[in-house]
């Protein structure tokens, strides 16, 4: 849950002539400016700016909520007013979330870029809607842009040669929300090839080309277990 008290990044301090301390917290999500005044007792937040272009998408199922990255909002259409609900992780890749909710499990997936049509890698997170957590789930497609693709152990598999050879499938068997070696899948590419993915469709797959990335079984904790299927 979001304290607004909590800092993070703070990067200026000012106070102004009417007795305000101004606080410039410069972590990336949120980005804000906090209004305290100087006996510490807190006013308001200003949230902003967006990124280049902006972004953020509504919650399909409930849009008094928003996502950003890795910040959930609550929105106020009536008094025309947001603010932040959760941190929904330490890191999220992408910044544009779709929500998709499958039976009585939500999940939330990476999205291309309102001014592109594809992505390199596609991203599953389990959303957790009571405690406003998201549980990175799987991940697929170019191995070079997804970071945890990196790692020594993974690199040491790729036998001498490097991420941008590969392409990778990989899903939380474990459940502790990071990729671990033993649990990712890499396929040598063609030469000269690259994954392009689209947008997740409502049973989670995930097309690059004429391949598609499917769902051949959930675990029990809402995992999806992915398989490549050609078109």
């Amino acid at each position: 849950p979001w304290d607004p008290q909590r800092l993070s990044n703070v990067n200026d301090l000012c106070v102004d002539k009417s007795g305000s301390l101004w606080v410039m917290d410069t972590n990336d999500q949120p980005r804000r400016t906090i209004q305290f005044k100087t006996d510490g007792t807190f006013v308001q937040e200003l949230l902003g700016n967006t990124h280049y272009g902006g972004g953020g998408t509504l919650n399909r199922y409930d849009l008094s909520r928003a996502f950003l990255g890795r910040v959930e909002f609550d929105v106020d259409w009536e008094n025309r007013s947001a603010r932040i609900r959760n941190v929904l992780a330490g890191r999220i890749y992408g910044e544009d979330l779709l929500p998709i909710r499958i039976k009585d499990r939500q999940y939330l997936t990476t999205a291309p870029l309102s001014y592109r049509a594809e992505q390199s890698f596609g991203v599953v997170y389990v959303y957790d809607e009571t405690h406003g957590t998201a549980r990175m789930a799987a991940a697929f497609g170019e191995a070079l842009h997804f970071e945890p693709m990196f790692q020594p152990e993974i690199v040491s598999a790729m036998k001498g040669k490097t991420p941008q050879q590969f392409q990778f499938c990989w899903s939380d068997l474990n459940g502790n929300g990071k990729v671990d070696s033993a649990e990712v899948k890499l396929d040598e590419k063609k030469q000269d090839s690259n994954i392009k993915l689209g947008r997740f469709d409502s049973e989670l797959g995930c097309v690059s080309g004429n391949t598609l990335y499917a769902v051949k079984e959930f675990l029990p904790d809402g995992t999806p277990l992915y398989e490549t299927r050609e078109l």
